[in-house]
Protein backbone atom coordinates (compact mmCIF):
# COMPACT_ATOMS: atom_id res chain seq x y z
CA UNK A 1 0.00 0.00 0.00
CA UNK A 2 0.94 3.63 -0.38
CA UNK A 3 -0.33 5.97 2.32
CA UNK A 4 -0.40 9.78 2.44
CA UNK A 5 -0.54 11.35 5.91
CA UNK A 6 -1.63 14.94 6.49
CA UNK A 7 -0.60 16.26 9.93
CA UNK A 8 1.00 19.35 11.49
CA UNK A 9 2.78 20.58 14.60
CA UNK A 10 2.91 24.14 15.91
CA UNK A 11 3.26 26.20 19.06
CA UNK A 12 -0.53 26.37 19.22
CA UNK A 13 -1.50 22.70 18.70
CA UNK A 14 1.70 21.04 19.95
CA UNK A 15 3.35 18.01 18.36
CA UNK A 16 0.92 15.21 19.31
CA UNK A 17 -0.71 14.91 15.89
CA UNK A 18 2.67 14.56 14.22
CA UNK A 19 3.95 12.11 16.83
CA UNK A 20 1.06 9.69 16.50
CA UNK A 21 1.07 9.93 12.70
CA UNK A 22 4.76 8.98 12.88
CA UNK A 23 3.75 5.95 14.97
CA UNK A 24 1.30 4.84 12.30
CA UNK A 25 3.88 5.45 9.56
CA UNK A 26 6.37 3.24 11.40
CA UNK A 27 3.85 0.42 11.75
CA UNK A 28 3.01 0.68 8.05
CA UNK A 29 6.69 0.69 7.10
CA UNK A 30 7.31 -2.34 9.29
CA UNK A 31 4.77 -4.14 7.12
CA UNK A 32 6.40 -3.07 3.85
CA UNK A 33 4.06 -0.19 2.97
CA UNK A 34 5.12 3.21 1.61
CA UNK A 35 4.30 6.43 3.47
CA UNK A 36 4.34 10.15 2.66
CA UNK A 37 3.83 13.12 4.97
CA UNK A 38 2.36 16.46 3.95
CA UNK A 39 2.94 19.07 6.66
CA UNK A 40 2.95 22.83 7.04
CA UNK A 41 6.27 22.92 8.95
CA UNK A 42 8.78 20.36 7.62
CA UNK A 43 11.34 21.01 10.38
CA UNK A 44 12.10 19.68 13.83
CA UNK A 45 13.05 16.31 15.33
CA UNK A 46 9.71 14.59 14.72
CA UNK A 47 9.78 15.46 11.02
CA UNK A 48 13.41 14.33 10.91
CA UNK A 49 12.25 10.99 12.32
CA UNK A 50 9.50 10.94 9.70
CA UNK A 51 12.13 11.22 6.96
CA UNK A 52 13.55 7.90 8.13
CA UNK A 53 10.21 6.30 7.23
CA UNK A 54 9.16 8.04 4.02
CA UNK A 55 8.87 11.20 1.93
CA UNK A 56 8.09 14.59 3.51
CA UNK A 57 6.31 17.29 1.49
CA UNK A 58 5.89 20.96 2.48
CA UNK A 59 2.47 22.61 2.48
CA UNK A 60 2.70 26.38 1.93
CA UNK A 61 -0.98 27.37 1.96
CA UNK A 62 -3.34 28.14 4.85
CA UNK A 63 -3.86 25.09 7.04
CA UNK A 64 -7.39 23.68 6.79
CA UNK A 65 -8.34 25.81 3.79
CA UNK A 66 -9.84 24.59 0.52
CA UNK A 67 -6.39 25.14 -0.99
CA UNK A 68 -4.90 22.84 1.65
CA UNK A 69 -7.45 20.15 0.79
CA UNK A 70 -6.78 20.56 -2.92
CA UNK A 71 -3.00 20.21 -2.44
CA UNK A 72 -3.59 17.09 -0.34
CA UNK A 73 -5.94 15.62 -2.93
CA UNK A 74 -3.50 16.40 -5.73
CA UNK A 75 -0.59 14.77 -3.91
CA UNK A 76 -2.73 11.73 -3.15
CA UNK A 77 -3.54 11.40 -6.85
CA UNK A 78 0.00 12.07 -8.07
CA UNK A 79 1.50 9.56 -5.65
CA UNK A 80 -1.23 6.96 -6.34
CA UNK A 81 -1.99 6.83 -2.62
CA UNK A 82 -4.29 4.00 -1.58
CA UNK A 83 -5.13 5.79 1.68
CA UNK A 84 -5.12 9.32 3.03
CA UNK A 85 -4.76 9.75 6.80
CA UNK A 86 -5.95 13.03 8.34
CA UNK A 87 -4.86 13.88 11.88
CA UNK A 88 -5.71 17.41 12.98
CA UNK A 89 -8.56 19.60 14.16
CA UNK A 90 -8.54 21.69 10.96
CA UNK A 91 -9.61 18.83 8.68
CA UNK A 92 -13.37 19.22 8.96
CA UNK A 93 -16.13 17.68 6.84
CA UNK A 94 -15.75 20.19 3.99
CA UNK A 95 -12.04 19.41 3.84
CA UNK A 96 -12.56 15.64 3.87
CA UNK A 97 -15.03 15.80 0.99
CA UNK A 98 -12.33 17.25 -1.25
CA UNK A 99 -9.84 14.42 -0.65
CA UNK A 100 -9.58 12.12 -3.64
CA UNK A 101 -7.65 9.25 -2.08
CA UNK A 102 -8.96 5.73 -2.52
CA UNK A 103 -9.57 5.30 1.23
CA UNK A 104 -9.74 7.77 4.13
CA UNK A 105 -8.62 7.40 7.75
CA UNK A 106 -9.61 10.11 10.23
CA UNK A 107 -7.74 10.24 13.54
CA UNK A 108 -10.06 12.02 15.97
CA UNK A 109 -10.09 12.84 19.70
CA UNK A 110 -13.31 14.77 20.02
CA UNK A 111 -16.14 12.57 18.79
CA UNK A 112 -17.24 14.74 15.90
CA UNK A 113 -20.75 13.88 14.78
CA UNK A 114 -21.28 12.33 11.39
CA UNK A 115 -17.68 11.57 10.51
CA UNK A 116 -17.49 10.14 7.00
CA UNK A 117 -14.41 7.97 6.63
CA UNK A 118 -13.49 4.38 5.89
CA UNK A 119 -11.68 4.10 9.23
CA UNK A 120 -12.06 6.32 12.31
CA UNK A 121 -9.37 6.06 14.98
CA UNK A 122 -9.66 7.37 18.52
CA UNK A 123 -7.00 5.58 20.53
CA UNK A 124 -7.27 7.66 23.69
CA UNK A 125 -8.43 6.39 27.06
CA UNK A 126 -11.86 7.96 26.60
CA UNK A 127 -12.32 6.65 23.05
CA UNK A 128 -15.63 4.78 22.66
CA UNK A 129 -18.05 3.87 19.89
CA UNK A 130 -20.76 5.92 21.63
CA UNK A 131 -18.85 9.06 20.64
CA UNK A 132 -19.66 8.33 16.96
CA UNK A 133 -23.34 7.31 16.87
CA UNK A 134 -23.91 8.22 13.22
CA UNK A 135 -20.40 7.81 11.83
CA UNK A 136 -19.71 5.76 8.75
CA UNK A 137 -16.76 3.42 8.42
CA UNK A 138 -14.96 1.11 10.78
CA UNK A 139 -14.42 2.38 14.34
CA UNK A 140 -11.09 1.65 16.02
CA UNK A 141 -11.58 3.21 19.44
CA UNK A 142 -10.04 2.97 22.87
CA UNK A 143 -6.42 2.51 24.01
CA UNK A 144 -6.05 -0.80 22.14
CA UNK A 145 -5.67 1.49 19.12
CA UNK A 146 -3.35 4.06 20.71
CA UNK A 147 -0.85 5.18 18.07
CA UNK A 148 2.50 4.81 19.83
CA UNK A 149 5.92 5.00 18.26
CA UNK A 150 8.21 2.08 17.62
CA UNK A 151 10.53 3.25 20.40
CA UNK A 152 7.65 2.88 22.90
CA UNK A 153 6.78 -0.57 21.62
CA UNK A 154 10.38 -1.75 21.89
CA UNK A 155 11.60 0.20 24.93
CA UNK A 156 13.82 -1.90 27.23
CA UNK A 157 13.18 -2.04 30.94
CA UNK A 158 15.04 0.74 32.72
CA UNK A 159 16.14 1.55 36.25
CA UNK A 160 13.76 4.20 37.56
CA UNK A 161 14.58 7.29 39.52
CA UNK A 162 13.52 10.93 39.81
CA UNK A 163 10.81 13.05 38.28
CA UNK A 164 10.43 13.95 34.61
CA UNK A 165 8.42 17.04 33.64
CA UNK A 166 7.09 17.47 30.09
CA UNK A 167 4.03 19.60 29.41
CA UNK A 168 3.93 18.70 25.73
CA UNK A 169 5.93 19.72 22.71
CA UNK A 170 4.61 23.29 22.79
CA UNK A 171 3.44 24.43 26.26
CA UNK A 172 1.87 27.51 24.61
CA UNK A 173 1.02 29.19 27.93
CA UNK A 174 4.59 28.70 29.26
CA UNK A 175 3.41 26.91 32.41
CA UNK A 176 6.50 24.75 32.81
CA UNK A 177 8.70 27.42 34.44
CA UNK A 178 6.32 28.20 37.33
CA UNK A 179 5.74 24.47 37.79
CA UNK A 180 9.49 23.81 38.14
CA UNK A 181 9.68 26.52 40.79
CA UNK A 182 6.73 25.03 42.71
CA UNK A 183 8.16 21.52 42.52
CA UNK A 184 11.55 22.68 43.74
CA UNK A 185 9.85 24.47 46.65
CA UNK A 186 8.16 21.15 47.52
CA UNK A 187 11.55 19.43 47.55
CA UNK A 188 11.12 17.73 44.17
CA UNK A 189 13.65 18.00 41.35
CA UNK A 190 14.63 15.91 38.38
CA UNK A 191 14.66 16.46 34.65
CA UNK A 192 12.60 18.73 32.42
CA UNK A 193 12.00 18.40 28.68
CA UNK A 194 11.86 21.60 26.63
CA UNK A 195 9.70 20.76 23.63
CA UNK A 196 10.51 21.74 20.05
CA UNK A 197 7.60 24.21 19.85
CA UNK A 198 8.07 25.88 23.25
CA UNK A 199 7.47 29.66 22.94
CA UNK A 200 10.38 30.71 25.17
CA UNK A 201 13.01 27.98 25.50
CA UNK A 202 15.78 30.32 26.70
CA UNK A 203 14.02 31.68 29.80
CA UNK A 204 12.71 28.20 30.64
CA UNK A 205 16.22 26.76 30.50
CA UNK A 206 17.44 29.54 32.82
CA UNK A 207 14.65 28.82 35.30
CA UNK A 208 15.41 25.09 35.22
CA UNK A 209 19.12 25.61 35.84
CA UNK A 210 18.45 28.07 38.66
CA UNK A 211 16.32 25.45 40.45
CA UNK A 212 18.73 22.58 39.78
CA UNK A 213 16.70 20.76 37.16
CA UNK A 214 18.49 18.77 34.48
CA UNK A 215 17.41 19.91 31.02
CA UNK A 216 16.59 17.76 28.00
CA UNK A 217 16.07 19.52 24.70
CA UNK A 218 13.91 18.96 21.61
CA UNK A 219 16.50 16.66 20.04
CA UNK A 220 16.49 14.26 23.01
CA UNK A 221 14.29 11.17 22.70
CA UNK A 222 11.66 11.46 25.42
CA UNK A 223 10.82 7.76 25.45
CA UNK A 224 13.88 6.52 27.42
CA UNK A 225 13.46 9.51 29.72
CA UNK A 226 9.87 8.48 30.46
CA UNK A 227 10.89 4.84 30.83
CA UNK A 228 13.48 5.69 33.48
CA UNK A 229 11.38 8.13 35.55
CA UNK A 230 9.84 7.17 38.89
CA UNK A 231 7.08 9.71 38.17
CA UNK A 232 6.33 11.69 35.02
CA UNK A 233 4.47 15.00 35.17
CA UNK A 234 2.96 15.27 31.70
CA UNK A 235 0.31 17.10 29.75
CA UNK A 236 -2.86 15.04 29.31
CA UNK A 237 -2.20 14.17 25.68
CA UNK A 238 -0.22 11.53 23.81
CA UNK A 239 2.38 11.36 26.60
CA UNK A 240 -0.18 9.77 28.95
CA UNK A 241 -0.56 6.84 26.56
CA UNK A 242 3.22 6.52 26.32
CA UNK A 243 3.54 6.53 30.11
CA UNK A 244 0.86 3.86 30.45
CA UNK A 245 2.52 1.58 27.89
CA UNK A 246 5.92 2.06 29.56
CA UNK A 247 4.54 1.46 33.06
CA UNK A 248 5.54 4.94 34.22
CA UNK A 249 3.44 6.39 37.07
CA UNK A 250 2.21 9.84 36.16
CA UNK A 251 0.66 13.08 37.20
CA UNK A 252 -1.52 14.05 34.22
CA UNK A 253 -1.91 17.81 33.95
CA UNK A 254 -4.84 19.21 31.98
CA UNK A 255 -3.45 22.01 29.84
CA UNK A 256 -6.33 22.33 27.32
CA UNK A 257 -10.13 22.17 27.50
CA UNK A 258 -10.33 19.20 25.12
CA UNK A 259 -8.20 17.13 27.53
CA UNK A 260 -10.95 17.04 30.17
CA UNK A 261 -12.32 13.62 29.08
CA UNK A 262 -8.78 12.22 29.02
CA UNK A 263 -8.17 13.36 32.60
CA UNK A 264 -11.49 11.91 33.76
CA UNK A 265 -10.77 8.56 32.08
CA UNK A 266 -7.26 8.39 33.54
CA UNK A 267 -8.51 9.13 37.02
CA UNK A 268 -11.36 6.64 36.75
CA UNK A 269 -9.06 3.84 35.58
CA UNK A 270 -6.49 4.46 38.33
CA UNK A 271 -3.75 5.04 35.76
CA UNK A 272 -2.79 8.54 36.90
CA UNK A 273 -3.35 11.20 39.47
CA UNK A 274 -4.58 14.33 37.79
CA UNK A 275 -4.27 18.08 38.24
CA UNK A 276 -5.07 21.39 36.59
CA UNK A 277 -2.23 23.29 34.91
CA UNK A 278 -3.27 26.56 36.50
CA UNK A 279 -2.68 25.30 40.03
CA UNK A 280 1.06 24.62 40.10
CA UNK A 281 1.09 24.30 43.90
CA UNK A 282 -1.42 21.44 43.69
CA UNK A 283 0.59 19.77 40.92
CA UNK A 284 3.73 19.99 43.03
CA UNK A 285 2.03 18.63 46.17
CA UNK A 286 0.45 15.78 44.21
CA UNK A 287 3.81 14.87 42.67
CA UNK A 288 5.58 14.89 46.05
CA UNK A 289 2.87 12.64 47.52
CA UNK A 290 3.14 10.16 44.66
CA UNK A 291 6.93 10.07 44.91
CA UNK A 292 6.57 9.08 48.57
CA UNK A 293 4.11 6.21 47.85
CA UNK A 294 5.78 3.27 46.04
CA UNK A 295 2.68 1.08 46.38
CA UNK A 296 0.54 3.65 44.56
CA UNK A 297 3.16 3.92 41.83
CA UNK A 298 3.22 0.14 41.40
CA UNK A 299 -0.58 -0.08 41.14
CA UNK A 300 -0.63 2.77 38.66
CA UNK A 301 2.07 1.19 36.47
CA UNK A 302 0.29 -2.17 36.41
CA UNK A 303 -3.06 -0.58 35.55
CA UNK A 304 -1.52 1.42 32.71
CA UNK A 305 0.16 -1.54 31.08
CA UNK A 306 -3.00 -3.63 31.34
CA UNK A 307 -4.86 -0.97 29.38
CA UNK A 308 -2.19 0.08 26.85
CA UNK A 309 -0.07 -2.69 25.35
CA UNK A 310 1.68 -0.47 22.78
CA UNK A 311 0.43 -2.38 19.72
CA UNK A 312 -2.28 0.07 18.63
CA UNK A 313 -0.44 1.38 15.57
CA UNK A 314 0.14 -2.19 14.40
CA UNK A 315 -3.58 -2.91 14.76
CA UNK A 316 -4.58 0.19 12.80
CA UNK A 317 -2.08 -0.64 10.05
CA UNK A 318 -3.50 -4.17 9.87
CA UNK A 319 -7.04 -2.79 9.63
CA UNK A 320 -5.96 -0.57 6.74
CA UNK A 321 -4.40 -3.53 4.94
CA UNK A 322 -7.57 -5.51 5.51
CA UNK A 323 -9.31 -3.01 3.29
CA UNK A 324 -7.40 -4.55 0.41
CA UNK A 325 -7.13 -8.20 1.39
CA UNK A 326 -10.27 -10.11 0.51
CA UNK A 327 -10.96 -13.74 1.35
CA UNK A 328 -12.93 -16.17 -0.77
CA UNK A 329 -13.76 -19.86 -0.41
CA UNK A 330 -10.96 -22.10 -1.60
CA UNK A 331 -11.50 -24.22 -4.70
CA UNK A 332 -9.94 -27.35 -6.19
CA UNK A 333 -7.92 -25.07 -8.49
CA UNK A 334 -6.11 -23.66 -5.43
CA UNK A 335 -4.68 -27.07 -4.59
CA UNK A 336 -1.21 -26.54 -6.04
CA UNK A 337 -0.77 -23.21 -4.22
CA UNK A 338 -2.04 -24.61 -0.92
CA UNK A 339 0.31 -27.60 -1.15
CA UNK A 340 3.32 -25.42 -2.00
CA UNK A 341 2.59 -23.05 0.90
CA UNK A 342 2.11 -25.95 3.34
CA UNK A 343 5.35 -27.65 2.28
CA UNK A 344 7.45 -24.50 2.38
CA UNK A 345 10.28 -25.04 4.92
CA UNK A 346 9.42 -21.92 6.94
CA UNK A 347 5.76 -22.94 7.16
CA UNK A 348 6.68 -26.46 8.28
CA UNK A 349 9.10 -25.14 10.90
CA UNK A 350 6.24 -23.31 12.62
CA UNK A 351 3.72 -26.17 12.36
CA UNK A 352 3.01 -28.90 14.87
CA UNK A 353 3.38 -31.43 12.04
CA UNK A 354 6.54 -30.62 10.13
CA UNK A 355 6.74 -33.55 7.71
CA UNK A 356 6.11 -32.72 4.03
CA UNK A 357 2.68 -33.60 2.62
CA UNK A 358 2.55 -35.79 -0.48
CA UNK A 359 0.44 -34.60 -3.45
CA UNK A 360 -2.02 -37.53 -3.35
CA UNK A 361 -2.50 -37.09 0.38
CA UNK A 362 -3.10 -33.36 -0.10
CA UNK A 363 -5.64 -33.85 -2.88
CA UNK A 364 -7.65 -36.25 -0.71
CA UNK A 365 -7.50 -33.84 2.24
CA UNK A 366 -8.58 -30.86 0.10
CA UNK A 367 -11.56 -32.72 -1.34
CA UNK A 368 -12.69 -33.60 2.17
CA UNK A 369 -12.14 -30.05 3.44
CA UNK A 370 -14.12 -28.46 0.61
CA UNK A 371 -17.03 -30.80 1.26
CA UNK A 372 -17.07 -30.40 5.03
CA UNK A 373 -19.77 -27.92 6.19
CA UNK A 374 -17.97 -27.46 9.52
CA UNK A 375 -14.79 -26.23 7.86
CA UNK A 376 -14.16 -22.89 6.14
CA UNK A 377 -11.07 -22.81 3.95
CA UNK A 378 -10.53 -19.24 2.74
CA UNK A 379 -7.92 -17.97 0.29
CA UNK A 380 -6.76 -14.40 0.87
CA UNK A 381 -6.12 -12.22 -2.16
CA UNK A 382 -4.39 -8.87 -2.45
CA UNK A 383 -5.70 -7.52 -5.73
CA UNK A 384 -5.51 -10.57 -7.98
CA UNK A 385 -2.61 -12.21 -6.15
CA UNK A 386 -3.21 -15.00 -3.60
CA UNK A 387 -1.32 -14.18 -0.40
CA UNK A 388 -2.35 -16.89 2.04
CA UNK A 389 -5.02 -19.15 3.44
CA UNK A 390 -7.21 -19.06 6.56
CA UNK A 391 -8.77 -22.20 7.97
CA UNK A 392 -11.69 -22.16 10.41
CA UNK A 393 -12.93 -25.42 11.95
CA UNK A 394 -16.33 -24.84 13.49
CA UNK A 395 -18.05 -26.50 16.41
CA UNK A 396 -21.32 -24.81 17.31
CA UNK A 397 -20.75 -21.09 17.83
CA UNK A 398 -16.99 -21.54 18.32
CA UNK A 399 -14.20 -22.19 15.87
CA UNK A 400 -10.48 -22.89 15.75
CA UNK A 401 -8.40 -20.84 13.33
CA UNK A 402 -5.06 -21.31 11.59
CA UNK A 403 -3.37 -19.15 8.97
CA UNK A 404 -0.60 -19.58 6.42
CA UNK A 405 1.00 -16.69 4.55
CA UNK A 406 2.27 -17.42 1.05
CA UNK A 407 6.10 -17.36 1.02
CA UNK A 408 6.15 -14.60 -1.60
CA UNK A 409 3.92 -12.40 0.60
CA UNK A 410 5.90 -12.64 3.84
CA UNK A 411 7.37 -9.60 5.54
CA UNK A 412 4.40 -7.34 4.76
CA UNK A 413 2.41 -7.71 7.96
CA UNK A 414 -0.29 -9.75 6.22
CA UNK A 415 -0.68 -12.55 8.77
CA UNK A 416 -2.69 -10.37 11.17
CA UNK A 417 -4.63 -8.98 8.20
CA UNK A 418 -5.57 -12.49 7.04
CA UNK A 419 -6.59 -13.39 10.60
CA UNK A 420 -8.85 -10.32 10.82
CA UNK A 421 -10.40 -11.14 7.45
CA UNK A 422 -11.10 -14.65 8.73
CA UNK A 423 -12.68 -13.23 11.88
CA UNK A 424 -14.99 -11.01 9.85
CA UNK A 425 -16.16 -14.08 7.92
CA UNK A 426 -16.57 -15.97 11.22
CA UNK A 427 -18.70 -13.14 12.62
CA UNK A 428 -20.90 -13.22 9.52
CA UNK A 429 -21.45 -16.95 10.15
CA UNK A 430 -22.56 -16.39 13.75
CA UNK A 431 -19.36 -17.59 15.41
CA UNK A 432 -18.80 -15.82 18.73
CA UNK A 433 -15.42 -17.16 19.87
CA UNK A 434 -12.35 -18.18 17.93
CA UNK A 435 -9.37 -20.11 19.36
CA UNK A 436 -5.86 -20.52 17.99
CA UNK A 437 -3.26 -23.10 19.01
CA UNK A 438 0.30 -21.98 18.40
CA UNK A 439 3.72 -23.45 18.97
CA UNK A 440 5.31 -21.49 21.85
CA UNK A 441 8.49 -20.94 19.81
CA UNK A 442 6.62 -19.56 16.79
CA UNK A 443 7.12 -15.89 17.66
CA UNK A 444 5.87 -14.60 14.30
CA UNK A 445 2.50 -16.32 14.74
CA UNK A 446 2.22 -15.25 18.37
CA UNK A 447 2.79 -11.62 17.35
CA UNK A 448 0.32 -11.85 14.46
CA UNK A 449 -2.49 -13.27 16.59
CA UNK A 450 -1.80 -10.74 19.35
CA UNK A 451 -1.95 -7.93 16.79
CA UNK A 452 -5.31 -9.30 15.61
CA UNK A 453 -6.65 -9.06 19.17
CA UNK A 454 -6.13 -12.60 20.50
CA UNK A 455 -5.13 -13.09 24.13
CA UNK A 456 -3.68 -16.07 26.04
CA UNK A 457 -6.30 -18.24 27.74
CA UNK A 458 -6.13 -21.41 29.81
CA UNK A 459 -6.16 -24.74 28.04
CA UNK A 460 -9.34 -26.80 28.30
CA UNK A 461 -9.40 -30.56 28.92
CA UNK A 462 -9.43 -32.71 25.77
CA UNK A 463 -9.13 -29.75 23.42
CA UNK A 464 -7.32 -31.95 20.90
CA UNK A 465 -4.24 -29.74 20.52
CA UNK A 466 -0.64 -30.82 21.18
CA UNK A 467 0.20 -30.51 24.90
CA UNK A 468 2.88 -27.87 24.25
CA UNK A 469 0.56 -25.52 22.34
CA UNK A 470 -0.24 -22.03 23.56
CA UNK A 471 -3.94 -21.29 23.38
CA UNK A 472 -5.06 -17.82 22.36
CA UNK A 473 -8.65 -16.69 21.87
CA UNK A 474 -10.82 -13.77 20.90
CA UNK A 475 -14.49 -12.90 21.26
CA UNK A 476 -15.72 -12.05 17.78
CA UNK A 477 -17.30 -8.65 17.22
CA UNK A 478 -20.50 -8.78 15.20
CA UNK A 479 -20.44 -6.78 11.94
Amino acid sequence: MRVLVRADASSRIGIGHLVRSLALAQALRDGGDEVLLLTSDPTGPIVDAWRQEGEVHHLDVEVGSDADADVTASLAADSAADWAVLDGYAFVARYRRRIAARRLVVVDDLGEAGVRADVIVNGHFHGAAAMYPDATGRLLVGPRYALLRRSVRTAPRATRGGVLVSLGGADPDARTGPLLEALAAAGVTGRVVIGPQHPAPGPLRATAVAHRWEVAGPDDDIVPLLASASVAVVGAGTATLECAALGTPMVAVRIADNQRPVVEALRGAGIAVTAEAGDVAAVAATTATLMADPDARRRMAEAGQRMVDGQGATRVAAAMRAGFVAVRPAAVEDGDDLLAWRNDPVTRSGSFTSDPIMPDEHRAWLAGALGDPARMLLVGELGESPVGVVRLDREGDRATISVTVAPAARGRGLAATLIRAGLERAAAEGIVRVDAFIRPDNQASLRAFAAAGFRDVEREPNDGAPPTARRMAITVERP
